[in-house]
């Protein structure tokens, strides 16, 4: 996940012209990007929600008892 994070922190970066010692944080919020375990953590959320909810396929829905 760290790779991952830092491919999404240089990116960031890129888009507002930074430095590679610029700190991050604030360009994530204003691109309105979460943190990595945090967007594993909210798709996670979204995929039970919508397992209990009947809005997933069903064969994820079947698992998820």
């Amino acid at each position: 996940m760290d790779r991952l994070q830092s491919v999404l922190n240089a990116v960031a970066r890129l888009i507002y012209s930074r430095r590679k010692y610029d700190r991050v944080t604030p360009l994530l919020k204003e691109l309105h990007w979460l943190h990595i375990s945090e967007r594993l953590k909210f798709r996670l959320a979204v995929l039970v929600f919508k397992c209990r909810n009947k809005t997933a396929p069903q064969y994820l829905a079947d698992d998820l008892q």
